[in-house]
């Protein structure tokens, strides 16, 4: 499984689209993690990525290179400079790479960046009353 993290911001030298990472493998099994569930698991991964170059991640792209689909609940990123944890809730299943025409994204799970991204455009627009 790779993982390949994208910028919330877009950008005006990548297309009006988030900045986008390197991709990351699976590492290890975590060797202390929190309990599971029974027939979970945990793994470790780290990504090249420079909050101050790439941006506060947004998205991130899921690629199963195997030949078994998982059931995959959350991606979770800790200490973010400047924005603490980031969580990417998916309760999804991820099929083979090769079952997909395009690249299963999931976005985080922050309105808090995606409101600020839009507040010009929600700010811009005259209010309107409702009688």
């Amino acid at each position: 499984m790779t993982l390949t993290l994208t910028g919330a911001r877009a950008r005006a030298d990548n297309g009006n689209r988030g900045k986008v990472g390197a991709e990351a493998s699976l590492e290890q099994w975590l060797l202390q993690p929190p309990p599971l569930l029974s027939g979970e698991n945990q793994f470790r991964v780290t990504f090249d990525w420079e909050v101050e170059k790439h941006g506060v991640p947004g998205a991130i792209i899921v690629k199963n290179n195997h030949a078994s689909e998982f059931f995959l609940k959350t991606i979770t990123i800790d200490d973010v400079p400047g924005h603490g944890t980031i969580v990417f809730v998916a309760n999804s299943w991820i099929y083979p790479q090769s079952k997909y025409r395009y690249n299963r994204v999931f976005f985080a799970n922050d309105v808090s960046s995606i409101l600020f991204q839009f507040r010009p455009w929600f700010v811009s627009k005259p209010m309107s009353r409702v009688s």
